[in-house]
């Protein structure tokens, strides 16, 4: 009898130093992350789940100078998935063209998301016969962790794939703009600054980089004192960058 209870006492004795050890460990795992925020800031696994972005700035401008006779059409590169999904849905595109004000779309042009000789683009409408200068701000939610360019692709210099491509840390690449229409006149070159900013999304441990493309480009014609259709398409050198930061 003696023997069951000097073991059902060292049992007890060991449970007790376990627990011990065990309460002591978690004490020093609380001590070191707050210590881990204190000195070296919240660590990345502790970090809330965020859904990142995608920003397309658009500005276009010269236009203001440009006359014309019935429609005029431009196009402008799309940001889009490397698995050819439109960063922006459909539903999107409604609610802008919906609520123009809030995206700073002028209710005199019309956006969406069309097929082109190039492959989908980003295209703009109006009737208008005096044109305005564009300065429009997209911006929905990210939906995938993928990488993501200003789509149509035309050239990748040293024959890389877009999978090789967008691997790169920074580059450059051709895609294209257009400008349809009939116009009477125009006395300044029509500039062209588009600017993504996407990705960012959070979750856990992982954090998704910041994808970023820009373009700059100034069209102009020698003879602007006659009429002329189509302007047609231009290509145009788009500024690659993957960064972790949205600066």
């Amino acid at each position: 009898m003696n023997f069951f209870f000097d073991t059902m006492t060292d049992n007890s004795k060991k449970i007790k130093t376990v627990a011990k050890a065990a309460s002591f460990i978690a004490f020093l795992v609380i001590i070191g992350i707050f210590a881990a925020i204190i000195f070296g800031g919240i660590p990345a696994w502790l970090v809330s789940s965020s859904q990142g972005n995608n920003n397309y700035f658009i500005t276009i401008s010269g236009l203001d100078s440009v006359k014309t006779t019935g429609e005029t059409t431009i196009m402008i590169p799309l940001p889009v998935y490397i698995d050819g999904e439109s960063v922006f849905s459909d539903d999107f595109i409604k609610r802008v063209n919906d609520n123009p004000d809030v995206y700073r779309l002028n209710p005199d042009w019309d956006l969406s998301v069309e097929d082109t000789a190039y492959g989908e683009m980003m295209v703009l409408r109006t009737t208008k016969s005096e044109l305005s200068d564009l300065n429009i701000g997209l911006a929905e939610f990210d939906r995938k962790f993928i990488p993501r360019l200003l789509m149509p692709v035309i050239n990748i210099p040293g024959d890389l794939s877009l999978e090789e491509f967008t691997k790169k840390e920074s580059g450059a690449y051709e895609s294209c703009v257009y400008i349809g229409g009939t116009f009477s006149l125009f006395d300044e070159p029509i500039e062209f600054n588009l600017k993504y900013v996407g990705g960012g999304n959070k979750q856990l441990m992982f954090i998704e980089p910041v994808w970023k493309s820009s373009v700059h480009k100034s069209l102009s014609f020698e003879n602007t004192s006659v009429s002329f259709e189509n302007m047609g398409y231009s290509n145009v050198s788009v500024n690659y960058l993957i960064s972790d930061s949205w600066n």
